[in-house]
């Protein structure tokens, strides 16, 4: 009888699976819903970045970002009068910067990203 190595949280008898597909994947291979993976998944032209082993990662216990994006006014100060007429509002982009972790990206892999 030959001898089965084990690593990790792997049965035998099952395809062996990283800790990225298990965080991100039913036990039958469907994927989670949206809102069992909606902090740690995302998807970027049309790829998954689990399907590259990847995974998002925060720096400590908690994001920090802004909750909106930055917006400046369209406004004009009167010489006249001791104030500012204000005319509009206009939203600037959001940004958001994401960690990735990955416990087993292949060369291929990487070459797709």
């Amino acid at each position: 009888m030959s001898e089965v190595i084990l690593n990790g949280m792997e049965v035998a008898g099952k395809p062996a699976t990283s800790q990225v597909y298990k965080a991100t994947h039913n036990e039958d291979g469907s994927r989670l819903s949206y809102m069992n993976r909606s902090f740690i998944s995302f998807s970027f032209g049309g790829k998954w970045v689990e399907d590259f082993n990847l995974i998002v990662v925060i720096d400590g216990d908690r994001i920090s970002r802004n909750l909106h994006a930055e917006f400046s006014n369209n406004e004009t100060e009167s010489e006249i009068l001791d104030e500012k007429f204000f005319w509009s509002a206009h939203f600037n982009g959001n940004n958001l910067s994401l960690m990735l972790a990955t416990d087993g990206i292949t060369e291929s892999q990487l070459n797709e990203v």
